[in-house]
């Protein structure tokens, strides 16, 4: 596993094309997110570039209007909209702290902007004055809100006070007077500042801690060949001469405070331009995803740039670094990584991050906080094989004090570079071993785009055949992360488990229920079967979980529930009936519904046997969405299973469950690695539980201390139990290993190093957030094999020698793991 303290897993979802309809339905809760525009700014003239709708624009507004009141699930006209709401949601998509806007601001527009306003002027008139009027104010208030900013950079700041800030302020009320307003942005300004000195020091303690650690054997060999010393030495000298000059470190207090003066002044010089460059489609973006946003998270409106980005994400193929982006608060967010491309592989970028800036090669920085994310994709892109370098506040984390510097190579990314694969791995038991089939699956891919050719049910039931063959007694599932992907790939895998059974019902907004099944008669794997699942498993890999779940053929184990995305959208591209629109609407149209009739939406699947998690602790499920579809249930499909063979003798029933919970949570307490993990959940816990700050800096350095030094105790016990990995030999489709070699004969780059990444050109790491990354084992992982050795035990004709349940060997374990622990 990747160890990271700060990190969420967010993990956003492959939309889904359902094969089977001519309509472009998608089943994915990845949403691009409302385009807030602006959190930083700084005192220039505001541009009077004048706002206005273009014959076009009005017409898209009057569609995407007409598209959410007609078409969505909850079939709510815009008379049923709450334009209060709706008026609060948009302004505070553009002041995402709360602190630009006066509260008596806040009830002026939502007076003066009421339910008649809106339905005249936006859905008769396709009219957004509204919105152009409230985005005015607001420049006005930025450009001189940050005057007042430099002038108190300028005086003397008190950083050893008792005061403390609570800096996430999305659900804050507002200020209600000037002196208020003043007192909050001192706050915020001492809390930046205070986090860009924190920050310097965490980088000065780990550049030194990296420069104390041994030199690798890698390293030594280069040297060996006496021959080509000469050539490195001359290549490293010319290196060297062209790297551009270090900037002093500041070492001094006063330095310091200066340094963190003259950053955060100049983040918000830097985002003056994004600012002033809002055009009035740009405003129409903001203002009709915050409309469709009333309705649900996943409904949405596209302009015309933003349908390219979305096509491209369907399509499956680009060149860049396989991030997938959005606009969220101001910033723009990694929303999900493609599997395979250069930041899933590197390691170093997660769901959830926030890009700030962009560099080509070893160029400057251009800033894109409060841009559009259509500016970063533009910044990203670029050749194959060239460098990009990205400025990134860490998933959890609030302030550019956090931020680090991630290098990466530019490549061709398509989804099929993450094909399911398969290892067979040795468990040890108290007297023996048992052989155990673990099928990773990064996501439901399928032959329904341009150049697909590999389908995750045929490879999947490739490995199932490999793993039979090679006398694996079970087989995990591993599902994690998989945000989902083709709906009749998801439908068709239960079939390579179950014989032909109902898997999914369907109901639309007029209350119409359809059910859809698979075709296999014959099930491939006939023995024990586990899902390991976590928060970011959603959308296609829900009903696959609950399907199977519910005739009780697999045992769930995971995170405490999956994601909990339980709804279909539709796209409408506006110019099949008017080709001068050329923006879309996305809309929820149906909801889907386990067999037994349980909805997914909100609440997910809910885990078997639960295992010590981070991220179960994390705000990033469906439930936490903002105006999320509720759950609800219809009538369940006879949950009966048909025919007979071998596999009803692993159906999973309720004696075994409790057994199996009852071994593993007495393995959370006696085990090393997962008491190590339960401390990590702890610590992680109270992190993200903490809302307010001290503005005292010694308390925030001393503070910082603290967590690396639990950082560092933390991975180095963790990373010396990876001593004791169990067994393992690799098992790949044929359609993988054509893969490997033809990305061998191609030459393609391999993702750089996590040292190339940290420090591409020499320099030292610009990296002031805590890196609590280490390649570790995988916990979960190892838990969920322990607990199908428990489960072979239990299940009749898996090992017949054994009498009763054998225990995993839990004392010789513990024994071997504590001593490689040892402090």
């Amino acid at each position: 596993m990747k160890l990271n303290l700060r990190q969420t897993g967010l993990s956003m979802y492959h939309e889904c094309p359902i094969s089977t309809s001519n309509m472009n339905v998608f089943i994915r809760s990845f949403s691009l997110r409302i385009s807030s525009l602006f959190a930083l700014a700084t005192a220039l003239s505001a541009s009077t570039t004048p706002l206005a709708d273009t014959t076009e624009m009005a017409k898209e507004t009057r569609s995407t209007v007409m598209y959410l009141s007609t078409f969505h699930y909850d079939k709510k006209p815009l008379e049923e909209v709450d334009p209060t709401a709706l008026i609060k949601s948009y302004i505070s998509n553009l002041d995402t702290k709360r602190l630009f806007f006066l509260q008596s601001d806040v009830d002026g527009f939502q007076a003066q902007y009421n339910k008649d306003v809106l339905e005249t002027d936006v859905q008769k008139l396709g009219s957004l004055d509204s919105a152009y009027a409230i985005f005015k104010k607001f420049q006005d208030n930025v450009h001189a809100r940050v005057e007042w900013i430099n002038k108190y950079l300028d005086g003397d700041l008190n950083l050893q006070t008792n005061d403390t800030y609570k800096p996430d302020r999305t659900e804050a009320a507002w200020p209600t007077t000037p002196a208020e307003q003043d007192k909050l942005w001192g706050q915020q300004i001492r809390f930046e500042i205070i986090n860009e000195i924190v920050a310097a020091e965490t980088r000065e303690i780990e550049a030194a801690t990296k420069k104390a650690e041994p030199a690798k054997a890698d390293d030594q060999s280069a040297t060996t060949d006496k021959s080509a010393d000469k050539p490195a030495t001359d290549k490293t000298a010319e290196a060297k001469a062209a790297a551009p000059a270090k900037p002093a470190v500041p070492k001094t207090a006063a330095e310091k405070l200066a340094a963190a003066k003259e950053a955060v002044r100049k983040r918000y010089s830097s985002s003056i331009e994004s600012l002033d460059s809002y055009e009035a489609i740009d405003l129409q973006d903001v203002f009709l995803n915050t409309l469709a946003g009333e309705y649900d998270p996943h409904s949405n409106f596209f302009t015309e740039n933003g349908i390219e980005e979305f096509d491209i994400t369907m399509r499956n193929s680009l060149i860049g670094i396989g991030c997938i982006l959005s606009d969220k608060d101001g910033f723009c967010l990694v929303s999900d990584l493609v599997p395979g491309g250069p930041a899933q592989k590197s390691g170093q970028i997660n769901p959830g991050d926030k890009i700030i800036a962009v560099a080509q090669g070893t160029a400057d920085f251009a800033n894109v906080v409060g841009g559009k994310s259509r500016k970063a994709v533009k910044l990203i892109r670029g050749q194959e094989g060239t460098l990009v370098r990205l400025k990134i506040i860490p998933a959890g984390m609030t302030s550019e004090a956090d931020a680090k510097i991630i290098s990466l190579k530019r490549e061709q990314v398509k989804l099929t570079t993450a094909l399911a694969k398969a290892q067979i791995i040795e468990v040890p038991m108290a007297d023996h071993t048992v052989s155990v089939g673990v099928i990773n699956l990064p996501a439901f891919y399928g032959k329904g785009g341009e150049g697909d050719k590999y389908s995750t049910t045929d490879d999947v039931r490739e490995l199932l055949l490999k793993l039979k063959a090679a006398g694996v007694q079970g087989i995990v599932l591993d599902l994690r992360d998989n945000g989902g992907g083709f709906l009749n790939e998801a439908i068709d895998m239960t079939g390579l488990f179950i014989p032909s059974s109902p898997v999914l019902q369907v109901r639309d907004a007029m209350g119409f229920i359809k059910k859809m099944e698979n075709s296999d008669t014959k099930p491939i794997w006939d023995g024990p079967l586990m899902l390991l699942v976590n928060k970011n498993s959603a959308s296609a890999t829900e009903i696959l979980t609950g399907a199977l779940q519910d005739y009780r053929r697999a045992l769930v184990v995971g995170d405490h529930t999956t994601h909990g995305k339980g709804t279909v959208q539709q796209m409408y591209y506006f110019s099949t009936f008017d080709p001068t629109e050329k923006g879309a609407a996305k809309v929820t149209i149906e909801k889907w519904y386990r067999p037994n009739g349980n909805s997914i939406q909100s609440k997910g699947v809910l885990a078997d046997i639960a295992l010590p998690s981070v991220i179960d602790y994390l705000p990033i499920g469906e439930v936490d969405e903002k105006n999320a579809l509720p759950w609800d249930a219809v009538q369940s499909v006879p949950l009966t299973l048909t025919g007979d063979g071998p596999w009803r003798a692993s159906l999973v029933n309720d004696d075994e469950v409790a057994k199996l919970r009852q071994e593993s949570e007495a393995r959370e307490n006696s085990l090393t690695e997962l008491t190590l993990i339960k401390q990590w959940v702890t610590w992680e816990k109270a992190h993200q539980e903490q809302k307010e700050f001290s503005l005292n800096l010694d308390a925030r350095l001393a503070e910082q201390r603290k967590d690396i030094a639990f950082r560092d105790d933390l991975n180095t016990r963790l990373e010396a139990l990876t001593k004791s990995d169990y067994k393992s030999t690799e098992i790949l489709t044929d359609a993988a290993k054509e893969q490997l070699a033809e990305n061998k004969a191609t030459k393609k780059t391999p993702a750089p190093s996590p040292d190339d990444l940290a420090n591409p050109d020499g320099a030292d790491p610009a990296d002031p957030t805590l890196n609590f990354v280490k390649d570790l084992h995988d916990d979960q992982l190892r838990e969920s094999l322990r607990i199908m050795g428990d489960w072979l035990q239990l299940t009749p004709g898996q090992n017949p020698a054994a009498p009763a349940i054998a225990k995993v060997a839990t004392a010789a374990i513990s024994n071997a793991e504590s001593a490689a622990a040892a402090h």
